[in-house]
């Protein structure tokens, strides 16, 4: 603005509307053409670049336009108006510099390139033989989580602990994380839940190499841990931590030992190398590039797909997590006999996550991964692989040695094994299982065609394992069927047993009942004397039936409804007088040969029979009151 306004501006300055509509395409090719070529009239399509490449170019056009006052509008040329970014004689410029830059007589790249396999591995080793074993131990986490997960510097960073959850589907095999913050991320379901394995070898191998760094930091800080996952000593500032990270990084990639390394391979290094290298691990090991794009979070609304496809794809996501875990995909598992148990990793081991607050089962699989590299570490010579604090070894060595005759295994033998992990995917879901073929993990297989690597005799059995897991899948739907018919038939024989109960409750209180005589002050004279019954009508019948036997038949010790004096009915009129209705309707269909089952039947077909008894018996004596009976009591003269 200072160049179109040709005055100077404060830092704070707020412009207004009239400042910005002076803005057109001639004074920003104008300010452009001086900054890139040092001159006003030079042309883009003969003179190369001097200062600036295109991407800063599109980086201020885009900067540039969040400021103008119609930014939506694209510049009419006729009217004069619009938003001046965006006109054709500044992507004609870009579109000249681009060109300009694959003849290679534009300005030099300064874009970082990706690290090469030894590049990485030396900067692993270097960080296991520094001084400062937590620092080691902070920065080899940090950077292995970020191949895996092909994160940003800042993305890792802004990682929290409540992020780190349990492998669901396979708790024993690996863990899950959450990158709830990234730069691509416009919307929440951008953020996919995503799989952890271990890896083979120990510089990739997030699970070891996050263990070590948690247990340590929580150690060291007695547990004033913040919500980040990587808090650098107590540093809760996310900001703070990338940029510690970005200059510890800085320093490595100028000792000598990279170096040397790096001497023979042409481009810049820096904090961007690292997504870059596990987007090129992913790549080179076969993923497709909409595989990888979902591992990365990459994700865009330009396809229909993206907008009904779950963001969160299992087997696709634990695909190229496997596909970069170098040295293949592994679980860290006890060995019989070691004594060694999940309460005793999470008591002994992995304490200090515990009390961290990291979820349990995490806490076993991270432990387990730790203990074997202290064990690697205390028996290795390879100066490298000790990157674990000396006061966290010898603790956790302690420990395993007073597990005492728990232990059956020899003093020096690794209680842990690492196992190879065979990821496939069958009716899409995700099937991880352990390798069970007899591999040498030092360099070989017992031989065959594998030529020395384990991976290819995996390889070999990849075929194998899918169809055993495809079985497995059909039998647990098989399962699942015949589970879901059982309990079909469950609920047929309950209502048939139901009906069969209510029909011997109806049966038992038939005519042919044992009369009880009812209780008087004299006793009969005479055996033969009839007893005496008692007019009293039942409280709560629970059927329709049992009101029709209390009608014709009465009950124990009670007079047949049917038999009641007028005085009796009185005694009990508002009872009698409610059930007079059914009593008469029943007796009706009854004389039309239906029998008295059967015609209580019809009255649950006409009111319900889920209704109570008490709201049929009102609803049959408005029915009565009106005349107008249900077309299924209806009697009809023959």
């Amino acid at each position: 603005m200072a160049h179109i306004h040709e005055r100077a501006f404060s830092t704070t300055h707020e412009f207004t509307r009239e400042e910005l509509m002076v803005v057109t395409p001639a004074k920003i090719m104008n300010y452009l053409k001086i900054k890139i070529y040092d001159d006003a009239n030079a042309d883009p399509d003969t003179v190369p670049p001097k200062n600036y490449r295109s991407n800063s170019i599109k980086s201020w056009k885009k900067a540039w336009s969040y400021f103008m006052p119609n930014k939506l509008m694209t510049w009419d040329e006729v009217a004069e108006r619009g938003n001046p970014t965006r006109c054709a004689q500044i992507n004609s410029l870009i579109g000249s510099m681009i060109k300009m830059e694959v003849s290679r007589r534009g300005k030099p790249s300064c874009a970082r390139r990706a690290f090469t396999t030894d590049e990485y591995q030396t900067i692993m080793v270097k960080l296991g033989c520094d001084n400062e074993k937590i620092l080691g131990a902070l920065l080899g986490a940090y950077f292995s989580f970020q191949v895996s997960m092909i994160a940003r510097l800042d993305d890792t960073a802004k990682f929290r602990k409540a992020d780190l959850q349990p492998f669901h589907a396979y708790p024993e095999f690996g863990v899950t994380a959450k990158l709830c913050w990234a730069k691509n991320c416009r919307e929440e379901r951008d953020a996919p839940t995503q799989v952890i394995f271990g890896a083979g070898d120990w510089r990739y191998c997030v699970l070891s190499l996050l263990g070590v760094w948690l247990e340590s930091n929580y150690e060291s800080l007695e547990l004033r841990v913040s919500e980040f996952v990587f808090d650098a000593l107590g540093v809760e500032c996310p900001v703070a931590i990338k940029d510690s990270v970005a200059d510890h990084l800085r320093d490595l990639l100028r000792s000598g030992d990279v170096q040397a390394v790096a001497v023979m391979v042409v481009g810049l290094l820096g904090t961007h190398s690292l997504r870059k290298y596990g987007t090129t691990i992913a790549r080179g090991n076969g993923c497709s590039k909409d595989d990888t794009d979902l591992r990365g979070r990459w994700k865009s609304d330009k396809r229909q797909q993206d907008t009904y496809a779950d963001t969160t794809i299992p087997y696709v996501d634990g695909k190229v997590a496997a596909s970069l875990c170098r040295g293949g995909p592994i679980a860290y598992l006890p060995k019989d006999g070691s004594g060694v148990t999940d309460e005793w990793i999470r008591d002994h081991v992995a304490r200090n996550m515990i009390a961290g607050g990291i979820p349990p089962q995490v806490c076993t699989v991270l432990g387990r991964a730790m203990l074997w590299k202290v064990f690697e570490a205390s028996a290795s010579e390879d100066t490298g692989a000790h990157c674990i604090p000396p006061e966290l070894g010898e603790r956790v060595l302690s420990a395993y040695r007073d597990l005492g005759e728990r232990c059956t295994l020899e003093s020096e033998v690794n209680p842990i094994s690492k196992l190879p992990l065979g990821v496939t995917g069958v009716d899409a879901q995700l099937i991880v299982d352990v390798i069970t073929c007899n591999i040498d993990r030092s360099g070989g297989s017992s031989g065959g065609p594998s030529g020395g690597d384990w991976r290819a005799a995996a390889g070999l059995e990849r075929q194998e394992v899918r169809l055993l897991s495809s079985q497995v899948q059909h039998l647990r739907r098989e399962f699942s069927d015949m589970r879901e018919e059982m309990n079909r038939g469950s609920r047929a024989n309950r209502a048939s047993f139901g009906r069969l109960s209510r029909s011997i409750n109806r049966i038992a209180a038939s005519p042919a009942m044992r009369l009880v005589r009812a209780p008087e002050e004299d006793p009969p004279e005479s055996p033969a004397a009839a007893p005496v019954l008692v007019p009293v009508l039942s409280s709560r019948p629970k059927l329709i039936h049992d009101l029709w036997q209390e009608y014709m038949f009465g009950g124990a010790g009670r007079k047949a409804a049917k038999d009641f004096t007028p005085s009796e009915r009185g005694a009990c009129k508002h009872v009698y007088t409610m059930r007079k209705p059914l009593w008469e309707k029943v007796s009706e269909l009854v004389r039309h040969g239906v029998s008295a089952n059967v015609a209580c039947d019809k009255v649950y077909e006409a009111y319900g029979r889920n209704l109570p008894v008490t709201t049929i018996l009102r609803k049959m004596k408005r029915d009565r009151r009106s005349g107008d009976w249900p077309e299924v009591l209806m009697v009809r003269a023959e």
